[in-house]
């Protein structure tokens, strides 16, 4: 099968510029474990305490057997807009276009969240700058405003930033483990007994389903997610079937990997699980403890920069997928989305959209910090779902499936427990994020997504019925 995009109906309209560090520092970017750990750290210890370390594991293995099937699909159809077309194409353009616009509308609240731990967990205490809402609201604006002109001007611009960014990421994480772990062991601060301690968290209850223990699984939830983004960059990839679905599962192997040795050194060089539980940065302060001021100072420009390549990558995913809907023209406003600048090789509209959007989310939220974990905890909820959803299309149709081209990736005859392997671990992950009270507010307000999609799927349907047949150009 040739990765030429004419053989699915379309012309190709993208340059080629993402080769494969290209293609794993996209997918690893937003899969980042020191992103996910130093925003999300503190959320372990008050939840579920140091022990919920330990969940991290079942975490990697459950999304690896996500990233396995996501590679499957990449693998025989390299397009842009990946979730939205996979379903049209193989099970039901409707089905496709509600995935596609639950993914689309969930990214832009997933980019203001990583862009707000951006300005609270990294930014605003680097540079010691009291974390006002209207501090976090300037530099949040600013942020989307720089991330979406990037993503506009240029992929290999993209590429260039956020290939040195994962690049330094990746070496400063072992670095700084190692570091840690010598720096505790010179003074005796190393004490493994406290990944086994539950800390603040009380006792009671502690093992029950949605519990403590079973709450720690959303570290990895909320960390190991995105890599999905590789596959959406399909159609602006060298030989996409090969490239693409190694870097998804390179970038969640490495991520897991080193996320778990950084959370083993962090926990065991915990001295006060109070005390630390209670930092506003928790990563930082224990790094302080053991190597100094300047090493928290470098943590925090580190983070600054990996978060910002996260939120600029989740950027480019969110706007691909509109433009493939408006290719199709199934996406309101399609004959401007679609538009791809020549002198850019982007598309800028789309991109334009997703920042309007997230503008707007930050402005909604940014006066009101109290609602954001509401806004996030219903974004990661959709998430979770569409990649459920995912599983359950890859169930439904894996022997309808294109064949692979040669050298494409293939889980050949492991295919399918994998993927009842990650069906089973999107549906724990979901009842955990919609059973505990804490999160039901999210999930009210995930019915905002599910409703407007279904308001503009009927006007689509009830009007403009002939949308949905097999090819739209």
């Amino acid at each position: 099968m040739s990765d030429d995009t004419a053989q699915f109906g379309y012309r190709q309209e993208f340059r080629r510029t993402v080769r494969s560090f290209g293609s794993f520092a996209i997918a690893f970017s937003t899969a980042s474990a020191l992103t996910g750990i130093v925003t999300t750290y503190g959320f372990l210890l008050t939840t579920a305490g140091p022990r919920g370390t330990w969940m991290w594991i079942g975490s990697v293995v459950g999304r690896l057997a996500v990233a396995l099937i996501v590679a499957q699909f990449v693998a025989r159809m390299p397009l842009t807009g990946f979730i939205y077309q996979w379903s049209s194409k193989l099970a039901n353009p409707i089905v496709g276009w509600g995935m596609g616009w639950l993914y689309f509308a969930t990214m832009p609240i997933v980019i203001v969240a990583t862009d707000i731990g951006l300005a609270t967990q990294a930014f605003l205490p680097l540079f010691d700058i009291e974390p006002t809402p209207l501090a976090m609201t300037l530099v949040v604006l600013a942020t989307l405003c720089l991330q979406a002109l990037v993503a506009a001007y240029s992929t290999r611009l993209v590429n260039a930033v956020n290939g040195t960014a994962v690049g330094a990421e990746i070496v400063a994480l072992v670095v700084l483990t190692v570091a840690l772990f010598v720096a505790a062991l010179a003074s005796g601060g190393v004490r493994p007994a406290t990944l086994f301690s539950a800390g603040v968290v009380d006792e009671g209850g502690y093992w029950a389903f949605a519990g403590p223990f079973m709450m720690a699984a959303l570290l990895g939830a909320y960390t190991i997610a995105g890599f999905e983004g590789a596959a959406e960059l399909s159609e602006e990839t060298h030989n996409p079937s090969r490239t693409a679905p190694r870097a998804i599962i390179r970038a969640v192997v490495i991520s897991g990997v080193t996320g778990f040795v950084f959370l083993l050194a962090l926990t065991m060089a915990i001295t006060d699980v109070g005390q630390v539980s209670e930092a506003g940065s928790p990563v930082a302060f224990i790094l302080g403890q053991y190597i100094g001021p300047p090493a928290e100072r470098f943590v925090l420009a580190l983070v600054t920069v990996a978060m910002f390549s996260c939120g600029l990558c989740l950027m480019l995913s969110a706007s691909r997928t509109s433009f493939a809907m408006a290719r199709d023209r199934r996406f309101p406003g399609y004959r401007l989305l679609r538009r791809v600048p020549p002198r850019l090789g982007t598309p800028a509209w789309a991109t334009a959209l997703v920042w309007a959007i997230a503008v707007a989310v930050v402005l909604t939220v940014g006066q009101r910090p109290e609602r954001l974990n509401d806004v996030l905890s219903g974004g990661t909820i959709i998430s979770v779902f569409l990649y459920l959803c995912t599983v359950v299309v890859y169930l439904a149709i894996r022997r309808r499936l294109p064949d692979v081209p040669a050298g494409g990736f293939d889980l050949r005859g492991w295919d399918l427990p994998v993927a009842a392997f990650a069906g089973l671990w999107c549906l724990f992950e979901l009842l955990v994020l919609t059973v505990p009270e804490m999160f039901h507010a999210g999930l009210a307000l995930s019915t905002v997504f599910f409703g407007t999609g279904a308001a503009i799927l009927a006007w689509y349907l009830l009007v403009l019925p002939g949308r949905f047949g097999e090819r739209q150009r």
